[in-house]
Parts: structure tokens; sequence; C-alpha cells
């Protein structure tokens, strides 16, 4: 039997809601948009191989929407699957820092990124920058009292 007085008088920090209501609502709006995408792309006749990008953009925005809506509930699962999305997002910027500074196209890098100075700047700005929110996130979601907070809704 759930004890429903434990459960309402655990803290609930805010960063968690807001990071859980950001993601809820961005992964749905996506699943959406890809929802009325796909009787235009039918009906277009798109390319074989665009069909496989936009499979994985639903898979990603219903990843998205999946923790988001973990994180409501304070699933420790969302919270471990949230830290992992977020490093990977790191090393992803990571790449892309790498190859701004080395003026280099990488593969997965678009060669006008990289090649021309204001690109270039904007690379790393936005590397820089959503690497540090990245990291700040991950080290709010792995100190002692987010774990405690999503172990007693999981309890």
């Amino acid at each position: 039997m759930i004890d429903i007085r434990r459960l309402l008088t655990v803290p609930k920090t805010g960063i968690v809601d807001v990071v859980a209501w950001a993601m809820t609502i961005l992964g749905s709006f996506g699943l959406v948009i890809a929802g009325l995408q796909l009787p235009m792309l039918i009906l277009m006749r798109v390319p074989k191989t665009f069909w496989g990008l936009w499979f994985v953009a639903v898979v990603q925005f219903a990843i998205v929407a999946y923790i988001g809506l973990g994180l409501r509930r304070r699933r420790n699962s969302a919270r471990a699957a949230l830290v992992w999305v977020l490093l990977f997002g790191v090393l992803w910027n990571t790449y892309w820092l790498v190859g701004a500074i080395l003026g280099r196209s990488l593969p997965l890098i678009p060669e006008t990124m990289v090649q021309d100075a204001p690109f270039r700047v904007a690379t790393v700005g936005f590397s820089v920058f959503w690497s540090a929110v990245y990291v700040w996130l991950v080290l709010r979601f792995t100190n002692r009292d987010a774990i405690r907070e999503f172990a007693q809704h999981d309890a």
C-alpha cells in the first residue's frame, strides 16, 4: 500500500519542476509537429533517405518527452537518463568546439560552419555556453539532495 502522506511531504526542488515541464512541453510539441508533417511528407513523396532523419527526430522527441514525464513523477530512472543525455550533449558540443577551433570540417560538421569567421565564433560561443549549462544541470541532478528527492519518490 502506498502511503500518500509520505509522498506529499517529500520536498520538491524547483529546478526539477522547471526542467521536467520544459522537456515535457518541448518533446510533446516536437511529436505533434512530426505528426502534422507526416501527411505532408507522404503527399510530397520525399526521398527515402529523408525518412530516416524524420524517424530519428521522432525518437528524440519521444525520449525528451518521456524523460520530462518521468522527472515530473520523480522517477530515478528519468534522472539518470537526463544525466546521460546531458553528458552526451557536452561531448557533442566539445566535438563541434574542436572543429571550430581547428577550423577544419570534421564528419557531421558542415564546412561553412568552421571556415567562415562569424560561424566559427558563433559555434564556439554556443558550444561553450550550452556545455556550461549542461554541466551545471548534471551537477544539480547528481547532488545528494536531488538523489534523495528522487529516491524517496521511487520507494
